[in-house]
């Protein structure tokens, strides 16, 4: 079930939502991306431009799919072409035009195999803009928006369509605050004539306010998921669609078509100009671009984390109730890795307010500014050690430890409670002192001048005693840099945090679904192993039985054969009279005998057969006809000898 993935771009989302993404500069996170693959820097960097990117995408593509295929796209490109980027400070100008040149390719490609579908029959898709005259003129406004300069074209980018501060955009480009916003200007006048080409009359300013109140809010989080997941990926390839690929290859070829044909323009040029192959620069020309400003350092960064910020909490704030045991330590067996030490956080959360709220919790241990975030998902087995641990006697009953994503699943009604655990894999055995940051216990929050939002944060402190950590200190309200990089974006953060919870127990439920379809595949395969088994066992018991009955049918020979084996004869009684006779004719098992006389000879009478010389006894005959002066007899069982003319028969026989 791969939800390892899953979890850990979701993990990474929560992350940039929650402190250091929103607070670094583009330049800042791409550092950090291009250096360690930082997965949270490449997710706050999605979550920062996203909604620009969705929008022009959507402006253009003029279809649902095809722009979430472009949105996809653009930032694969990012994710291989980020350690080339010369002015990360104009990041988002520089995601417009790729976005824009993909989105206008999946255009394309989706209205050639639209109008091949035509021929067999109508499939229309759903439109991205509801208003016939907005999407008529969407895509034109940015086809003309790429064409204006980028003086003019990279302030009404990063101010109308990202909703910078100009000021902060301004810095951003190393300019005054006046010189961009007389760009501003003059971008939205060229603009808008541009427009009124195509009968929209309009101002720069109607035109900036269209553009601004049309902007994307958030960007779903599935579609952010999946995009960080292939971005993330070593072979995004396969993990993005085909028709993602295939947008991503084709923009990567067109960015290096591109290059070479500057780098044979600008060749051609110097041969021309010098006639040597070499260009001169004239006096105080090099190096007149000169280096890129450093971006001022970031306050929410440099202070102190847990400052008072200058606005106060909103009216309507909500703080949820936190008791928590001292952080332990418990060794536990791990298939195929012997004993794991592992630390643990029980804690109860209850809801003192008179509306249910939902606990979205995340929890992060620091160790000397060293970040460590907890396991959101311990397996079941862990679980169980752990409560086993908490309560040996079993005095509690089931305690009912919840993990981070089953207690943000449901929310907690009023005056209600939810037990919890945190659970870190990878700290210290030798762990003296840490502290531990508890998100998601409150909606407050506060902006700074700068209008960086700040969210309400509890710090535990622990130190050791012994072989546990224990709480020391006092418990801190603290106000840490957040998810929210403006003002008007908190709320919008906000939603996105609770989407990911929804995801979230989606996937498990997912992978709860997965499991039972599993051991249910198993149970089928072990019903029909156990089917044949039967089968085999029923089809061995007709063999016995048949078997049996063979046997009984061979002890029965065996009896008759027994009765019919020939035993001497029992003596003639002594009184009566004697009868002889001789062998005349034989004929299979039928023997004529002649005798001297009838008397006495009866049908059915046994008479017994011998030889004189040598001396034998030959066995049995049974008259079954008698004649005069003759009888014929049958021979009775198997004589021991063949019976031959001459032999001698007798009614008594005494053996001698």
């Amino acid at each position: 079930m791969a939800t390892g993935p899953m979890n850990r771009v979701l993990r990474q989302l929560e992350r940039a939502l929650r402190t250091g993404g929103e607070s670094r500069t583009d330049a800042q996170l791409l550092e950090r991306f291009v250096a360690r693959r930082d997965e949270a820097a490449f997710t706050a960097l999605v979550q920062r431009h996203g909604p620009m990117v969705l929008g022009v995408c959507r402006r253009t593509a003029g279809h649902a799919d095809d722009a979430d295929d472009a949105f996809q796209a653009t930032f694969l490109v990012l994710a291989r072409k980020a350690a080339s980027i010369r002015a990360p400070a104009q990041l988002g100008a520089w995601l417009y035009g790729v976005a824009y040149r993909t989105a206008r390719k999946a255009r394309a490609a989706a209205d050639r195999l639209r109008g091949r579908e035509r021929q067999v029959k109508t499939m229309p898709q759903p439109a991205v803009e509801a208003e016939d005259q907005w999407q008529e003129i969407a895509p034109l406004l940015d086809q003309e928006l790429s064409r204006l300069p980028d003086k003019y074209r990279i302030p009404i980018i990063l101010c109308d369509l990202e909703g910078g501060a100009r000021k902060e955009v301004a810095q951003r480009l190393g300019v005054p605050e006046g010189t961009l916003s007389s760009r501003l200007a003059t971008g939205r006048r060229m603009l808008a004539g541009r427009m009124a080409r195509y009968g929209l009359a309009v101002s720069g300013g109607a035109l900036a306010a269209a553009l601004a109140g049309r902007a994307v809010a958030a960007v779903p989080a599935a579609l952010t998921v999946l995009t960080i997941r292939a971005a993330a990926s070593a072979t995004a390839a396969a993990v993005a669609s085909a028709k993602v690929a295939a947008l991503t290859e084709g923009a990567m070829k067109a960015m290096l078509w591109t290059k070479l044909k500057i780098a044979a323009v600008v060749l051609t040029a110097g041969l021309v100009l010098t006639g040597t192959g070499a260009a001169v620069l004239g006096p105080g020309q090099a190096g007149a671009a000169g280096p890129a400003k450093a971006d001022p350092a970031n306050p929410a960064e440099a202070g102190d984390p847990g400052a008072k910020p200058a606005a106060a909490e909103k009216d309507d704030v909500w703080t949820l109730d936190f008791r928590v045991k001292d952080l332990r330590p418990i060794a536990v067996e791990t298939p195929g890795q012997g004993q794991k030490l592992i630390w643990y956080l029980t804690y109860i959360v209850t809801n003192p307010t008179d509306r249910e709220h939902t606990f979205i919790p995340d929890f992060e241990l620091t160790i000397d500014e060293k970040e460590f975030h907890h396991d959101e998902t311990p397996a079941a087995p862990l679980r169980d050690f752990i409560e086993q641990a908490e309560d040996p006697a079993g005095a509690l009953g089931k305690l009912n430890l919840k993990t981070s994503v089953t207690i943000a699943a449901d929310p907690i009604p009023p005056g209600k409670s939810a037990t919890g655990v945190a659970v870190w894999e990878d700290l210290s055995p030798a762990l003296d002192r840490c502290s531990v940051y508890v998100y998601g216990l409150s909606n407050a929050w506060a902006a700074d001048e700068k209008e960086q939002v700040r969210r309400k944060t509890l710090e535990l402190d622990f130190k050791r005693d012994g072989n546990q950590m224990r709480r020391w200190g006092e418990r801190k309200w603290l106000y840490l840099p957040s998810h929210g990089d403006t003002l008007p974006r908190a709320a919008e953060s906000d939603e996105l945090r609770l989407e990911i919870a929804k995801l979230r127990k989606q996937l498990e439920k997912a992978e709860y679904a997965s499991a039972i379809t599993e051991a249910q595949k198993a149970l089928t395969d072990k019903d029909r192993e156990i089917a044949e088994l039967r089968d085999k066992l029923a089809s061995a018991q007709v063999q016995v039985e048949a078997l049996t009955d063979r046997c009984k049918a061979l002890e029965q020979r065996i009896r008759e054969l027994e009765n019919k084996k020939e035993e001497k004869p029992a003596d003639t009684p002594a009184d009566a009279p004697l009868i002889e006779g001789t062998v005349r004719e034989t004929d299979g098992d039928l023997v004529k005998i002649s005798i001297g006389s009838d008397a006495g000879v009866t049908k059915d009478m046994m008479l017994h057969v011998y030889r004189q010389n040598p001396p034998m006894y030959l066995g049995r005959l049974r008259v079954i006809e008698v004649r005069p002066g003759e009888a014929v007899g049958k021979c009775v069982g198997t004589p021991t000898k063949p019976v031959h003319v001459g032999d001698q028969v007798v009614n008594k026989f005494d053996g001698k």
